[in-house]
C-alpha cells in the first residue's frame, strides 16, 4: 500500500478536527486524535505524522463554536453576533405597572405639570413619580423604560446607560443598583421646585 503523504493528512484535518471537537472533554479529544493518528502510523511516513500531529494539534486547540460554523463565517462575524446579543434596547414592559390610577394623578398628568425636556429629565420624571405617586418598592430599568413607552418618548440609544450618566452627571439618582433605582435628595428637588422650568 503507498503510503500517504503529508498533502493527503492535511487534507484530511478539518473533518477529523470537526470529529474531535464533538467531545466535550479536552482528555478524550487528545485521546481520540491520538487514536486516529496511531491508525495512519502504519502506513505514514514520520514526517507526514509530524506535520498532521501539529496541525491538528492547532485546528482542536479552536473554539469549538468557530469549529461549527459556517466555511465562510470569521472571527469578525463571531464578535458582531455577540455585539448583536447584547445590544442595548432588550427591556420588558413591566406589565402590572398603572400609569394612570384612578385614584391618583396619571404619569401624563404629572408629566404635563412639570414639563421635563431631554432623556434625563424625563428619567427623573418616571422615577420620582413612581417611587413618590405610585410607591413602587424597586424601579427597575424596565419600569423606567415602561413609562417611556407609555408616553411615547423618544428612547435614547441605550437607556440603561443613559440613567447612570444621569446619576454620575446629574446626582439625580442613585443607579448603583439598577434593579432598585431611587431619587436623591438633589433630583427630589429638581422634580418639586426646578420644574417646570422658568422662561428667561
Amino acid at each position: 500500500m503507498a503510503k500517504p503523504n503529508v498533502d493527503e493528512l492535511l487534507a484530511k484535518l478539518p473533518a477529523i478536527a470537526a470529529a474531535v471537537n464533538s467531545f466535550k472533554s479536552e482528555a478524550v479529544q487528545q485521546q481520540v486524535m491520538a487514536a486516529i493518528l496511531s491508525g495512519w502510523s502504519g502506513g505514514a511516513s514520520s514526517d507526514a505524522r509530524a506535520a498532521a500531529s501539529e496541525s491538528a494539534s492547532t485546528s482542536t486547540s479552536k473554539p469549538r463554536r468557530r469549529l461549527r460554523g459556517k466555511a465562510g463565517d470569521s472571527a469578525g462575524d463571531e464578535e458582531k453576533s455577540t455585539r448583536t446579543r447584547r445590544r442595548p434596547g432588550s427591556f420588558t414592559i413591566v406589565k402590572d405597572l398603572d400609569l394612570r390610577p384612578k385614584d391618583k394623578q396619571s404619569l401624563k398628568d404629572f408629566t404635563a405639570a412639570k414639563r421635563p425636556k431631554g432623556f434625563q429629565e424625563h428619567i427623573a420624571i418616571a422615577v420620582h413619580y413612581m417611587k413618590t405617586t405610585l410607591q413602587v418598592p424597586r424601579v427597575s430599568v424596565d419600569h423606567v423604560y415602561t413609562c417611556f413607552k407609555d408616553q411615547s418618548w423618544r428612547l435614547p440609544g441605550d437607556l440603561a446607560n443613559t440613567i447612570s450618566v444621569t446619576a454620575s452627571s446629574k446626582g439625580w439618582l442613585d443607579s448603583r443598583d439598577r434593579s432598585d433605582i431611587h431619587m436623591t435628595t438633589v433630583g427630589e428637588n429638581l422634580i418639586e421646585h426646578d420644574l417646570p422650568r422658568q422662561k428667561s
